[in-house]
């Protein structure tokens, strides 16, 4: 009978370690008409330590009525979460009218050290004003470490203007001293490369107007880096010629916002292009339809140049891809070196979409997947990690079908990296029930030999 107990207890224990299961936590404010995060930064406090995780989005107010008008209100929104999923802080920003957050990122002090997050949002104005008797600019907005407005200032330029990225910029020390931004004016004629100083005011403003042999569009920016250290940054940009020719481009330019090489030309034969930051070289990363799958399939690829911005690999995805979901890679260090590349893409199989986040070796090699998400509920924004815990942002939708609570409501998922995952609900039933029928039948194949001994 001991020997019995044993088997039982062994076996028991051998597929109780076979987790399938992944610690999904979901947390969401659930306090607004509509909810959505979009931006995902690592938190800081005063010592300069990260100690959790931003989440930034635009939440609806409903509507307000003024002057016999009916006006729609949302508020970009900072909420600050400590690696359990607490809320630590939050912060409403907004006048009564439609506010949306055009970017996020982290302000600096004197010594270059994080003091705080910038908030970039257009110019907000009570909904009594129009956009016809009010300049309407992009706006800055700096909050504290604790959650608090410290200053809000307008982007100064002479023209209307929209900022669609903003990246901060590191003196020959490599302390932070600025940001250079990518805009355009909203009548859509010009494009321009803003360099600001760490009070936001302009140092120098690039501006490309629209000429009759050519139209540029500024699409993505990044630091480059070699060993940490700041050698100059990229651009994405795509030339359109007067005979609709298009190329698109990766160049570098220096600190001044002078170009200096053309690295790549030949980008416009992918289907999108984005920078990813990386503490060595550049990472270009999007969609290609270059893939040995079925016609018409997509998948993402992954370039990596070197300091010397020579192309040092370049991998693409063996399995198709959503064309119109996001698409994200972000650079993963492990004590100040990095570690490996962690990508975050989205499929579809029957009527589920799918988030999958995987992960890719130095050399560009796919090395497996951490993290898949099968859900109707969950739209994923964006995701972040901290050592073997990955964090997911976005919004959780009511389907038509359900009677739920809420409409649309902020995501804010925690989710174990290394408890993977690419089980169904009905596979992990079924694997409990394999392992007690298996467990029952050697107990009574035992216990029949013994009985059958015992008549001997």
């Amino acid at each position: 009978m001991k020997k019995v107990v044993f088997i039982v207890i062994f076996i028991t224990l051998v597929f109780t370690n076979f987790n399938v299961f992944a610690k999904d936590t979901v947390y969401s404010l659930n306090k607004y008409e509509e909810e959505k995060y979009s931006f995902i930064l690592d938190s800081y406090n005063e010592e300069g330590k990260k100690d959790g995780l931003l989440a930034a989005g635009e939440v609806s107010l409903g509507s307000v009525d003024s002057e016999n008008s009916e006006y729609d209100v949302s508020h970009v929104i900072l909420v600050k979460y400590n690696y359990n999923g607490d809320v630590i802080w939050e912060l409403s920003q907004g006048k009564p009218c439609l506010n949306t957050l055009d970017y996020l990122e982290y302000t600096y002090d004197e010594a270059g050290k994080v003091d705080g997050y910038l908030i970039v949002m257009p110019k907000t104005y009570k909904a009594s004003e129009t956009a016809e008797n009010t300049n309407r600019q992009e706006t800055f907005i700096k909050v504290d470490l604790n959650g608090k407005v410290v200053w809000e200032k307008d982007s100064s330029t002479e023209e209307i203007i929209s900022i669609t990225k903003i990246i901060s910029t590191h003196n020959n020390e490599n302390k932070a001293d600025g940001y250079i931004a990518i805009a355009k004016t909203l009548d859509g004629q010009s494009q321009l490369l803003i360099k600001y100083d760490l009070e936001l005011n302009i140092v120098w403003l690039k501006k490309q107007d629209k000429v009759t042999e050519k139209q540029l569009e500024y699409q993505d920016l990044e630091t480059i880096y070699e060993e940490k250290e700041i050698i100059g940054y990229a651009l994405i940009r795509k030339v359109v010629q007067s005979d609709n020719t298009e190329t698109v481009e990766l160049i570098k330019f220096n600190s001044n916002g002078e170009e200096e090489n053309v690295i790549n030309q030949e980008l416009n034969k992918y289907l999108s292009v984005k920078l990813a930051n990386t503490p060595n070289g550049i990472i270009v990363y999007g969609l290609t339809d270059e893939v040995k799958l079925k016609e018409d399939d997509v998948s993402y690829y992954i370039i990596k140049y070197n300091n010397s911005l020579e192309e040092e690999w370049e991998t693409i995805g063996e399995e198709p891809l959503l064309k119109d979901k996001v698409l994200k890679l972000k650079a993963v260090e492990k004590d100040n070196e990095i570690e490996k590349y962690i990508i975050m893409y989205n499929t579809k199989s029957t009527d589920e979409i799918n988030t999958v986040v995987a992960e890719i070796d130095l050399d560009g090699l796919f090395v497996k997947k951490i993290k898949k998400i099968t859900s109707s509920y969950y739209t994923i924004e964006g995701f972040n990690i901290n050592g073997k815990t990955l964090y997911f942002i976005g919004q959780i939708n009511c389907p038509a079908d359900d009677d739920c609570e809420y409409n649309m409501s902020s995501l804010f998922l925690i989710s174990d990296e290394d408890k993977v995952v690419e089980v169904k609900d009905n596979t992990s039933r079924n694997i409990l029930l394999i392992m007690a029928a298996f467990v029952t039948v050697i107990v009574i194949a035992i216990l029949i030999k013994k009985r059958n001994t015992t008549k001997a």
